[in-house]
């Protein structure tokens, strides 16, 4: 009797995997969007403008995709489900590599953007917050919290950090996603995790 799994045990070891696909698809529609906004920028589109409205475009997409097309996909069920995971990851690295020259642009993009404050503040203070925190306390570390809390704090943390693809805000993604792992295990509630998040990037700034 000891031979068979018990119930939802299938579901619990896959749950990390289904995180990292989300980061993963999180990844591709933010180069997606850098591309689009390359494109609208060619067209004589202010590039401060684009950053400011597609800021929150990526994090829409993947909450649609976790939303309607993961429900329609029985994942872990399909062989070519995974063997096109495994080409987005593919797609992930040879893409960033492709955009890394670009990456010390962004980066003045983004410095010059203190030149604009009542677009800039509110897009890193209030908008970031909100979509950040719906997305990896919200959805991924709420999933993950049927396994150990503490690896699921852990775990979420790292994808937090992960995501911003820097090693200095990897850190800091490390270790304040602990802090708010931790407020939403002890409260339950989201709207404190965005409150911290909110401080956190005021102090950054």
């Amino acid at each position: 009797m000891g031979s068979n799994p018990t119930p939802g045990t299938k579901y619990r070891k896959n749950i990390y995997w289904e995180s990292i696909e989300i980061i993963l698809k999180l990844r591709i529609y933010i180069i997606l969007t850098f591309f689009l906004k390359c494109y609208l920028y060619s067209i004589g589109i202010n590039k401060y403008i684009l950053f400011y409205v597609f800021y929150a475009f990526p994090y829409l997409l993947i909450i649609l995709d976790i939303k309607y097309i993961n429900r329609e996909i029985k994942l872990y069920k399909n062989e070519w489900y995974k063997n096109l995971i495994e080409i987005l990851i593919l797609i992930v690295i040879i893409t960033n590599f492709v955009i890394k020259k670009n990456n010390k642009e962004i980066e003045q993009i983004i410095l010059e953007g203190y030149k604009y404050p009542y677009t800039f503040i509110p897009t890193i203070t209030l908008l970031a917050p909100f979509c950040e925190e719906i997305l990896f306390r919200g959805i991924i570390l709420n999933g993950l919290l049927n396994n150990n809390q503490y690896l699921a704090i852990l775990f979420s943390s790292f994808l937090f950090g992960f995501i911003h693809m820097n090693t200095l805000q990897f850190i800091n993604g490390l270790i304040i996603g602990n802090i708010i792992g931790v407020s939403l295990v002890t409260t339950f509630s989201i709207k404190k995790c965005i409150i911290i998040h909110i401080i956190n990037n005021i102090i950054a700034i």
